[in-house]
């Protein structure tokens, strides 16, 4: 649409400078009860696009 109004093409997606900058988003606001499906969420985000896909594993310490 930028092109058509008379502006610049937009520049080509670069991926290690988006690494670099990006902020991390949570695929899931609540963590999972178990280590398979949060596997599987990430192996679903992957085939569907997402270019770095991290699992954090969240431990409670009893006191």
């Amino acid at each position: 649409m930028a092109q058509k109004a008379g502006g610049k093409p937009p520049e080509p997606f670069d991926e290690s400078a988006w690494r670099r900058t990006a902020k991390r988003t949570a695929l899931r606001s609540k963590p999972y009860p178990l280590q398979e499906a949060a596997l599987l969420c990430k192996e679903l985000a992957i085939k569907t696009g997402w270019l770095d896909v991290q699992l954090l594993e969240i431990k409670k310490i009893a006191v």
